[in-house]
């Protein structure tokens, strides 16, 4: 790495990947929520709080994040174990290879604006340095 998770308003892909690495960094739903709908305030004006914006919370977030972790709510989940499981049982990820991930994700950043072992939105993409080999996160995570 660093790694581009790169789609096209940052709410597909680039927001899918946020997501699930907020979840495994400890970030509370509300807090993934709020960073996945940036791209819809940036983009279409859309407010939270408004109708619109919790239909696309409820239709587009909510009801993958509860897909992809295998959950009926996931207001009730543990958003970090969850991640977790996912990493390891659906991507294929390594218990080792997960702990780097976080530790990398963890550490303190080292250059410009702290971009560097961070998830980041930035806009339409997301740098990440993952340390993890063949890239397998981002080609399981689109």
């Amino acid at each position: 790495g660093p790694y581009l998770i790169h789609c096209n308003e940052g709410k597909d892909r680039a927001g899918f990947v946020s997501a699930i690495l907020e979840c495994l960094m400890g970030a509370t739903l509300d807090e993934v929520i709020d960073d996945y709908m940036e791209t819809y305030y940036n983009y279409y004006g859309v407010e939270k709080g408004s109708e619109k914006y919790d239909a696309i919370v409820n239709n587009n977030l909510i009801k993958v994040l509860n897909t992809t972790f295998k959950v009926t709510d996931i207001h009730k989940a543990d958003l970090g174990a969850e991640a977790e499981a996912y990493l390891t049982e659906d991507v294929g990820l390594t218990a080792d290879e997960v702990s780097t991930l976080k530790a990398k994700l963890g550490k303190k950043p080292e250059f410009v604006d702290g971009l560097r072992g961070k998830a980041l939105f930035c806009g339409n993409f997301i740098p990440v340095e993952l340390g993890i080999p063949n890239n397998r996160i981002l080609s399981k995570l689109h």
